[in-house]
Parts: C-alpha cells; structure tokens; sequence
C-alpha cells in the first residue's frame, strides 16, 4: 500500500498524520480538526459545547497502541449531563488523543432547514451511528452503539437521506484529516462482538456461514458468549446491520447446499454476490 498523500500542514503525532483543518461542509456546518486536545475531560466538554458532533482520535491505551477514537453528538452531554458526563470521561481515559474534531451547525439564517435538522435528536443521532458505523472498520471506536435503528426508522425520508449524507462527508473528512487514512491490520480490538464479525467478514477472501463467523470471532478476541452464539450472531448482522441505514458495510445471501439445507453467508463489499458463492 502506498504512503498516504500528505497536506503541507500535517503533523504526525504518535504515528498518526494529523491535519489541522476548518472546512466548509455541503449543509453549511464547519468542520475542524485541532491537534489542540484539552489535557482534562473538563477542558474537552467545554471545547465542545457548541458543536453538534464532535470526536477525539488518537491511539488506544498507550502512544503505540492501535488507532482509537470516541464519536458523539453533543445533545446527550448537555441534556443527561451527569450520566452521559461521566460515561464519556470515563472512556476517553482510553484514549492517548492527537486530534479533536468539532462540527458546528449551519446558520439558521443560511441555510434554516439544515439548522432544523442539527436541532433535532433523531437526526443527530442517524448520523453520529452512521459515523461510528463507517469508522469501526478501520480504528477502534469506544462507542458501544453504532446502529440507530429507531432514528432510522423514524425520521422522514428527506431527513434521513440528509444524516446519512452529512455523516458519510464527516467521516470521509475524519479519515483523510484527523486520521490521514490511518487504519489497524486486522485483527484489532473491538468494543463489542458484532463489530469484530464486521471486521472478520471484510477481511476475508471467501464467504463465511454463520458458524464461520462465530469461530473467527472468538479468535479474534470476542467469543460470542451465551447458549446460542449463532442466533445471536444471525440477529446483530443479519437484522440489526442491515436496516441501520446506507450503503451495508457486509451483505448476505441464502444458499441452499447439496443436502437440501439453507445456510445464510456473509460477504465483504470487496466481492460480488457470484464470487461470494463461489468461493464458500
């Protein structure tokens, strides 16, 4: 893999290209990447109380440790502040940081509908998921939650086509700006079992079935717990990834093998339907 391309003003910090930034996004919000991360989560929440999202990027645990980051929209911290305060402190102790990424609002006098949206929780929420969704490929992110289905589900057509939009330039944005297209080898860790399968089912070259997945998780270093790790499985990538909105980060396909049974795979966008098939 060639080198990444590198802005006059990046700065690598514990091995992640960082370009400090303000952009101009397609609905009128601002995006900024600082290498300025307040040393306290108390410094940090106040740099970013008048954001609607924000992120912090940097390494995880310890400077060499993999890349990491934690993604939020701010309506959580400043409407539960004393839960979601000390959540959110307690994970960024996580985090060894090298950028702070802000995303501030449109103007209501620019552009009134986007402002509409960025007020709105459900909206707030489609994005921030699809964010952590897309960046859980490459880093780990500390969030545990990464597919909104309710606010996917809720929010009208015109609405959730904007979220989507916004979230896939933010973090188009994050990845060349705050990351500079840094990513972990696979396997790296992952905050929770579904997010390692994803990783699983990208990285390999063949379709994997349900109990495929289930084994290299494990692997991995997330066994799937319970008494049925492939129902539990099936559900978090068949159901939950799928209608969590936008371009699906793994597909699947029924296939029904030589001795009559129906058996569900699991395919990385790098492959073709055929291929997948071919390849089990």
């Amino acid at each position: 893999m060639s080198a990444p391309h590198l802005h006059p003003h990046t700065v690598t910090i514990h091995g992640v290209p960082v370009t400090p930034s303000q952009l101009r996004l397609a609905d009128g919000s601002e995006f900024i990447v600082t290498t300025n991360v307040p040393g306290t989560t108390g410094g940090k929440l106040a740099g970013i109380s008048s954001a609607s999202f924000y992120a912090i990027l940097g390494r995880l645990r310890v400077p060499t440790g993999p890349a990491a980051g934690y993604l939020g929209e701010t309506g959580a911290l400043k409407n539960r502040p004393a839960v979601s305060y000390g959540r959110w402190a307690t994970t960024l102790r996580l985090l060894v940081p090298v950028a702070m990424v802000l995303v501030l609002p449109p103007s209501a006098s620019t552009n009134p509908g986007a402002a509409r949206r960025h007020q709105n929780p459900r909206f707030r929420r489609l994005v921030e998921g699809r964010m952590v969704r897309d960046l859980n490929a490459g880093i780990t992110m500390l969030n545990t939650q990464s597919a909104p289905i309710e606010s996917n589900r809720r929010l009208p057509r015109a609405d959730r086509l904007a979220a989507l939009a916004l979230a896939d330039e933010i973090t188009a944005n994050i990845t060349e700006y705050a990351l500079g297209h840094t990513a972990n080898p696979h396997p790296f860790p992952a905050t929770t079992n579904k997010e390692q399968a994803i990783r699983v089912i990208r990285a390999s070259n063949r379709a994997l079935d349900t109990d495929d997945v289930v084994q290299l998780t494990g692997q991995a270093g997330n066994p799937v717990p319970g008494f049925s790790p492939d129902f539990t499985m099936r559900r978090d990538l068949n159901d939950r990834e799928q209608v969590a909105g936008g371009t699906p980060r793994i597909f699947t396909c029924l296939i029904t093998t030589d001795n009559g049974s129906v058996r569900r795979l699991y395919y990385g966008p790098h492959l073709t339907k055929h291929q997948a098939i071919a390849s089990y």
